[in-house]
């Protein structure tokens, strides 16, 4: 038996079957994969109504389960995640209630077993790809873990109009560095020349898998640095697979008006900007130099409104000067999360909700568990 902690509950469908795939770091330190194919998508109905839904086409099965009125209930299996909603819309069209038919597959895996965040997995272990250690069909509950997770936070910088990308610092994980796109040949401490963009990126998917860390953080991380990545990369042919699997970056719009919400198989990808902002920590501004004064009596080594300017000035004249300024940006952040422990405060809150590290704040997600 293991102890670990769960970054990613999500799942893949093979040969039609659901296969769900916790990824997660063993107090141990290695990193895992459960898969387990044995789940079946389910939600629940009222026992009086299980002939109706029958003869809307649901493979309904019996169960032990009641409503909090105490309504006895039955289940109805589908095949496939993607089968609920029509179901159950046809389901609630013929009048007939759905119980939890909202809840995401993964998510009700783990909540049948009362798992949140912490666990604890009982098979066989064999190597895996992308990651240390892969379980298939282990026995899993809730557990307790002392885990402490790598975190790398990483900060772009671009040309004034955000057309080229000119370098990105990493801090963190053993980490302090600027992997710098430039034409000609210098010598740079903490500075790792590339010819050009299309490689300045490889060489930033290549560093990120090497460092294998299990939350990514910046300032403004995915609807600015992510969002150039993704473009800059589709520009050039480049895949982001940053992830524990062969996936690319994936970044989709949040629902209502909510902001860009990004997704690296096997990893977090943490906003420093909405970490303060989720923990009630209230700043007259948000910006990252504000924040470093009012939170560490440090500043941005450029600020004013050439900022832009300067930075493409020290990337043709004095890369030593840019690399410094774009690795305290990523520094910075690491420090501000440290002296607020905010990485610390939203693992507690995912141990007490079973909500993923960038979902700690659902409110609603939170409430079924």
């Amino acid at each position: 038996m293991v102890r670990g902690f769960i970054l990613e509950a999500t799942y893949r469908v093979t040969s039609g079957r659901p296969v769900v795939h916790l990824y997660g770091r063993l107090e141990s330190g290695e990193s895992f994969l459960v898969c387990d194919d044995r789940e079946r998508p389910h939600f629940w109905i009222a026992t009086r109504d299980a002939q109706r839904a029958e003869q809307l086409g649901a493979n309904v099965r019996p169960d032990s389960v009641r409503t909090m009125e105490g309504t006895p209930c039955s289940r109805v299996e589908v095949a496939v995640p993607a089968n609920v909603p029509p179901l159950r819309d046809r389901m609630i069209a013929g009048g007939i209630r759905c119980y939890e038919a909202d809840v995401r597959f993964a998510y009700r895996y783990l909540i049948d077993r009362g798992v949140r965040g912490a666990i604890e997995i009982e098979g066989e272990e064999r190597p895996g790809s992308g990651v240390d250690l892969l379980f298939h069909n282990p026995e899993i509950r809730a557990g307790s873990c002392d885990w402490t997770p790598r975190v790398l936070s990483f900060d772009i910088e671009t040309d004034p109009h955000s057309d080229r990308l000119l370098s990105i610092g990493l801090a963190g994980c053993g980490a302090n560095e600027v992997l710098v796109q430039h034409p000609e040949e210098w010598q740079a401490k903490h500075g790792i020349r590339f010819k050009d963009e299309r490689t300045l990126l490889q060489a930033f998917v290549t560093r990120v898998r090497e460092l294998d860390p299990d939350i990514l953080t910046g300032w403004s991380v995915v609807d600015f640095d992510l969002n150039m990545l993704d473009r800059f990369a589709r520009r050039r042919g480049v895949r982001l697979t940053l992830g524990r699997d062969a996936a690319g970056l994936r970044l989709r719009r949040g629902p209502g008006r909510g902001g860009t919400q990004a997704s690296i198989a096997g990893r977090v990808v943490l906003d420093g900007i909405d970490l303060l902002r989720g923990a009630f920590i209230k700043q007259e501004s948000y910006a990252l130099n504000a924040v470093a004064k009012t939170a560490l009596g440090k500043s941005k080594a450029i600020q004013g409104s050439d900022r832009a300017d300067e930075i493409l000035r020290r990337w043709k004249e004095d890369p030593q000067a840019l690399i410094d300024y774009n690795l305290l940006d990523a520094q910075l952040v690491l420090e501000i999360l440290d002296h607020y422990r905010l990485i610390d405060l939203t693992v507690e809150r995912s141990m007490l909700t079973g909500m993923p590290l960038d979902r700690v704040a659902a409110s609603v997600a939170s409430f079924d568990y």
